[in-house]
């Protein structure tokens, strides 16, 4: 489906069931049944498309360094948040990175930062090619172009976080056409249709992995207060 609605860069999270305590007989299975769904997902989407795996922090440094031998075949894009408590594991993601690197895979992560000042203890190690604000958490769209801005400076590509609803994404690609050097902007596809119908303009479709800003003030689009008024908040709840 999203390669019929014309995305053309695709992240998915194969190893969700996997935990960092895990001995290997517990994730080898896990990551064996991850791994099938990145050959499948890579086969659907054809070998030219940017495929990115979010490991949402399931692996010790040991199985990450495993799992990233493993996924070599699959040509990823990045692979995103290997380990938990990055914020202080600096020597191991640098390792990480290294492998990865060598291995022709970016290195992503950082999503949880706050402020300028939490991104860099992991600038200043080196720790990932990739790293994620998210404007909810990162201190706003000022704050999220000053950390653009020094991401620049440590070669590091800025690549915002952005699996929320349509105010964080509007305001999302508002500040990745304002910077130099921003990559990729997540979103989310098909989740919830409330997403598409929230916010009114409606939110412009992607076409051939690009969409065009919303053109209104501000960030260009604002909550539908007619549709919040008729909704069943344990309905949306739900869909979200």
């Amino acid at each position: 489906m999203a390669v019929a609605a014309g995305y053309s860069a695709f992240k998915i999270a194969p190893f969700d069931g996997a935990a960092p305590d895990m001995a290997p007989g517990q994730w080898r299975p896990l990551v064996e049944v991850g791994l099938a769904r990145i050959n499948a997902v890579r086969s659907a989407i054809g070998p030219d498309a940017r495929l990115m795996v979010d490991c949402h922090w399931r692996f010790s440094e040991s199985t990450a360094s495993w799992v990233l031998d493993a996924v070599e075949p699959f040509d990823l894009y990045w692979f995103e948040s290997p380990i938990p408590r990055e914020s202080i594991a600096l020597g191991a993601l640098k390792r990480l990175r290294a492998q990865a690197n060598a291995l022709g895979i970016r290195l992503a992560g950082a999503e949880t930062g706050i402020k300028l000042a939490g991104f860099e203890p992991m600038l200043n190690a080196g720790a990932y090619d990739v790293m994620m604000p998210d404007v909810k958490s990162a201190g706003g769209p000022a704050e999220m172009m000053r950390i653009a801005e020094t991401f620049t400076a440590h070669d590091v590509t800025f690549s915002p976080h952005n699996p929320s609803g349509p105010i964080c994404h509007a305001a999302s690609m508002q500040i990745c056409a304002a910077v130099e050097n921003a990559d990729l902007l997540e979103v989310q596809f098909d989740e919830t249709p409330v997403f598409k119908t929230l916010v009114e303009p409606a939110l412009p479709l992607v076409t051939g992995g690009a969409a065009p800003l919303p053109d209104g003030p501000g960030i260009g689009v604002n909550l539908s207060s007619k549709l919040i008024a008729g909704m069943d908040p344990a309905a949306a709840w739900q869909a979200n």
